[in-house]
């Protein structure tokens, strides 16, 4: 009876790190493509540790962009692949930016919703 509770234990256990490492991982905020031409998009990334997107409206060429979540919980890794064969692939860190693609990528945390103030009586 003990082997399996020591099996039950390990198992939760492992549960538990599975658990933690999805909520670290965990995209937030929104990217914003500056192109050549300063027109920019932005990208709301969802509050999952994945999120894969179309690229025609981000950068003006179709294709998909994927961004992941790290386990670090403070970058991401972005890939790019164009349907004419342009791939690259960064590590964004958070509220920084970088060139992929010839598009500057800039990742900025979404400003969290204040409550209305009431007027003082």
């Amino acid at each position: 009876m003990t082997e399996y509770l020591w099996l039950f234990l390990i198992f939760f256990a492992f549960i538990v790190l599975l658990a933690l490492a999805y909520l670290r991982s965990m995209l937030g905020g929104e990217l914003l493509f500056t192109s050549v031409d300063r027109e920019v998009t932005v990208l709301i990334l969802p509050r999952r540790p994945w999120a894969v997107r179309p690229t025609g409206n981000l950068f003006g060429a179709t294709g998909r962009i994927r961004v992941r979540g790290s386990l670090s919980g403070r970058s991401m890794h972005i890939q790019v692949r164009l349907d004419h064969g342009t791939r690259s692939s960064i590590k964004l860190k958070l509220n920084g930016q970088w060139m992929i693609a010839g598009v500057l990528v800039e990742h900025r945390d979404r400003p969290k919703a204040r409550k209305a103030e009431l007027p003082a009586t």
